[in-house]
């Protein structure tokens, strides 16, 4: 029993506590400091009364009068606690920065205006030792409008950002006192070598930069806030600023907020534009598979139909030639025109999968190509309409992928349309090169296809194929009025 009524180290001295419980009651009255204290007593907590000697469990009474020292791990539940109960992220940074409001702290800024910031430092640094055990505090450096205090804290002791943003604000409102305008203060915890960590805890700094106030204007000061009214008027002037600092960090907090919400968001945004962009892949990718299934059916067809039974009729008439006693010349010509036939439409076959000309003399060869053997298959009056005065240059990739894309469309008009009548033509818009290609057809609703993705149509994969690539599709169509197809080609071509 007797080691729980134990009192807690004298580490931090009670000067610290005041001013938190006097800024909560001014500032925040709706918090209710009982439930604090009774949140710091569980487990109970004991200090020793330094005038009496007796052991006494912690109250606000103690909390608020300077005579008593706390533990260190009691500071860090007390900031917790505080910071639990006040949203505000800059609560501790606007605590140590009004601190000086408080008695003691006033009866140590006696005399501030007068000796200047640089000596204002040595005086805060040399004071605030008297008031922790828990760390050694250097002024690494102190020039004219720039210092650098560093606290280096005894082993075992423990730090969090409210006690350093504390920190922070004391060290503002000093200088502030001093006369220093323009005051701007950078903290950062130093990283501790292993072998350091075993002599000390952990090390922050705290990098000073102000503007001066010069002697003369600091005494003219002086003499202005022993004037009552004008006393009154500077602190509240005061107030202002810190209210306009305060606005500038909620501001500032919030700006972050937002970016770091908009960062979240586009980076949402990016990894669904990454998965539709790999389903459309996976799209275009299937789409190509099953157009080529569709070209091999379509070749084994043609033949089959085509030059495997030409073939197999001159093989019968070889054979009879060949059985009998007489010689046929007329059955060998006959043959000879079977194998000529066969011969043609292999050729056409091979021009249909990949044309020499396309590659030899360009789209627009290959597009006259095309039309005249369709011409010649097929009936159906297709024409070519070229109104491009210098011909298209397009890498080698995009023209397959193009030619390849209005062979299907012209075949889809074979197939589907039942037009009589065709047209492929290129031409500028804009000087901007476009392929049009319309038919008199039976045309269809185009927005059921579109919406419902009927692939089986072509029309489907050949617009996905064309936009993956950067093109514009696009269609109009209804039933009974034909088809027009208009495809933007400008992404495709190479500028010379």
């Amino acid at each position: 029993m007797k080691q729980l009524e134990s009192p807690m180290p004298k580490q931090v001295s009670a000067l610290n506590t005041f001013w938190l419980f006097q800024y909560i009651n001014e500032n925040h009255p709706e918090i209710d400091v009982s439930e604090i204290i009774q949140n710091l007593n569980n487990p109970p907590q004991f200090v020793e009364n330094l005038k009496t000697g007796r052991i006494e469990p912690v109250s606000l009474r103690h909390l608020m009068n300077v005579d008593y020292w706390f533990s260190n791990q009691f500071m860090i539940k007390l900031y917790d606690l505080i910071q639990e109960k006040i949203s505000d992220v800059n609560i501790a940074y606007k605590m140590g920065r009004t601190s000086y409001k408080t008695q003691q702290f006033l009866k140590i800024a006696i005399g501030i205006p007068l000796i200047g910031t640089r000596n204002v430092l040595k005086r805060s640094v040399k004071e605030s030792i008297k008031y922790t055990r828990t760390k050694e505090f250097i002024l690494k450096k102190n020039d004219k409008n720039h210092a650098i205090v560093k606290l280096v804290h005894n082993k075992d002791i423990i730090t969090n950002n409210f006690a350093m943003e504390w920190h922070r604000g004391v060290f503002e409102a000093y200088a502030n006192l001093a006369g220093a305008t323009e005051v701007q203060i950078i903290k950062k915890q130093l990283k501790v070598d292993a072998q350091d960590k075993n002599d000390s805890g952990d090390i922050w700094e705290f990098e000073i930069k102000y503007k001066d106030t010069p002697f003369l204007k600091r005494l003219f000061q002086i003499i202005l806030f022993n004037i009552p009214m004008v006393k009154k008027a500077i602190e509240q002037a005061d107030e202002i600023q810190l209210e306009h600092k305060e606005q500038i960090l909620n501001r500032d907090r919030i700006i972050k907020e937002k970016t770091d919400t908009l960062k979240k968001n586009q980076k949402k945004i990016l990894l669904i534009e990454k998965k539709n962009t790999e389903l459309k892949l996976r799209s275009l990718s299937a789409d190509l598979t099953n157009t080529e299934e569709r070209e091999r059916r379509s070749i084994a067809e043609d033949l089959h139909d085509s030059v495997s039974q030409t073939l197999g009729l001159s093989v019968i008439k070889l054979k009879n030639i060949i059985d009998s006693d007489e010689y046929g010349k007329a059955e060998l010509i006959e043959t000879k025109d079977y194998i000529e036939q066969a011969v043609d439409s292999i050729r056409s076959l091979t021009f249909q999968l990949s044309p020499p000309v396309l590659h030899d003399f360009g789209l627009e060869a290959a597009i006259e190509w095309l039309v005249t053997d369709i011409r010649n298959r097929y009936d159906l009056n297709l024409i070519f309409s070229n109104c491009l005065e210098n011909g298209l240059v397009i890498d080698e990739t995009n023209k397959i992928n193009l030619f390849r894309s209005i062979r299907e469309l012209t075949l889809n008009i074979i197939k589907h349309a039942q037009a009589r009548n065709a047209k492929i033509s290129l031409f500028l818009i804009n000087n901007e090169p476009f392929l049009k290609i319309e038919d008199d057809g039976i045309g269809f609703d185009s927005d059921r296809i579109f919406k419902r993705k009927m692939k089986s149509y072509g029309l489907y994969s050949v617009k996905e194929r064309l936009e993956i690539l950067g093109s514009t599709f696009k269609i109009n169509s209804n039933i009974g009025s034909g088809t027009i197809i208009l495809i933007s080609i400008t992404t495709l071509t190479i500028k010379e």
